[in-house]
């Protein structure tokens, strides 16, 4: 895995939480992505205090939500794997994580609240 330079408009921050987006398109992994093509698989990496947390991790794609299938605990420190993948295709998506129950995520959030940080990736 070539990690090289996250673009700064990969990354948001909301309070102490950072989010990135890694790409595995084939056999080639990036990390630190804010584009992707149809049927490339997306992980996630979580920056967060230490400790463990509970966190959520929902995709908004125009007026779709998908809850992505693997919540549960984490452990926190930089840049920490998220479980699990997923594939995407299609338009501009943003993929948010809340963490201890900080929103539910019904609807993308409006604003940075805390415990919650999101990444929009657009399509190349």
């Amino acid at each position: 895995v070539d990690p090289g330079p996250a673009p700064a408009v990969a990354r948001y921050k909301g309070g102490t939480l950072a989010l990135s987006v890694d790409r595995l398109r084939g056999e080639q992994a990036t990390r630190g992505v804010a584009r992707f093509a149809d049927g490339d698989r997306l992980q996630l990496r979580l920056t967060c205090p230490p400790g463990d947390r509970t966190w959520a991790a929902v995709v908004f794609q125009g007026a779709d939500r998908v809850a992505l299938p693997a919540p549960g605990t984490v452990s926190c420190g930089n840049a920490v794997p998220l479980p699990g993948a997923f594939a995407v295709a299609g338009d501009a998506l943003t993929v948010c994580v809340a963490v201890d129950g900080a929103h539910p995520l019904d609807a993308p959030p409006v604003g940075a609240p805390a415990g919650v940080v999101c990444q929009a990736l657009t399509p190349e």
